[in-house]
C-alpha cells in the first residue's frame, strides 16, 4: 500500500503535518506483510491530553517489526482514557470476551488488560501508561456488551515541603 493511495487533504481540518503523520502510519502498517491470510485489525486512536496536545495511538494486531509487518495473534484493544478531576476512566473494546476471561491489573503508573474469546479465538492485550499516578486499591471494573470500563482514583499528591537553608 502506498502513501499516495490515501487522500488526506484537509483531513478532519488538521494541518498538513498531521496528515503526513497519518499517511506514514497507514502506509508503514501494511508494508511487506508476511501472513496476509490472517484477519487484519488496524486502527488509529486520536485523542487529546488535558493540555490539548494530540496523542496518536495505533491499535489492532498489525505490528511493525524489522524486516516487515507481522500479523500478531494478540490484538491490542481500542482504549480511551478520560481524565477527570480526581479519577481516570479507562474504556476498552474487547468484543466477544467473557467477563470471567478478562484480567485487569494496575500499578500507580500502568493499567494492564488481557482477555480472550473462544470463537473465533482472539487474544487481547494492552499495557497502558496512565497520564497520572493512581491508587490501584480504588480500581473498579465493569464489563458489558464488549466494553470494559475501569475507574480508578488518582493518587493524591502530597507535596511535602521542606525549608532549605541558604548558605
Amino acid at each position: 500500500m502506498d502513501e499516495d493511495d490515501f487522500n488526506f487533504d484537509d483531513f478532519f481540518g488538521f494541518d498538513e503535518d498531521f496528515a503526513k503523520i497519518i499517511k506514514k502510519l497507514m502506509s508503514s502498517a501494511f508494508n511487506n506483510i508476511d501472513n496476509l491470510g490472517e484477519p487484519v485489525v488496524y486502527g488509529i486512536n486520536l485523542r487529546f491530553d488535558k493540555d490539548g496536545k494530540p496523542i496518536i495511538e495505533e491499535f489492532g494486531n498489525v505490528k511493525n517489526m524489522p524486516g516487515g509487518t507481522k500479523i500478531s495473534d494478540i490484538r491490542e484493544p481500542l482504549v480511551d482514557i478520560i481524565e477527570k478531576d480526581d479519577e481516570l476512566e479507562i474504556v476498552a473494546e474487547v468484543p466477544g470476551a467473557k467477563k470471567e476471561d478478562i484480567k485487569v491489573s494496575a500499578t500507580q503508573d500502568y493499567l494492564t488488560i488481557s482477555a480472550k474469546r473462544e470463537a473465533p479465538e482472539t487474544k487481547y492485550f494492552k499495557r497502558i501508561k496512565l497520564p497520572a499516578k493512581v491508587d490501584p486499591s480504588t480500581a473498579k471494573a465493569k464489563y458489558n456488551n464488549g466494553i470494559l470500563q475501569v475507574n480508578i482514583k488518582k493518587k493524591e499528591s502530597k507535596a511535602e515541603g521542606k525549608e532549605i537553608k541558604v548558605e
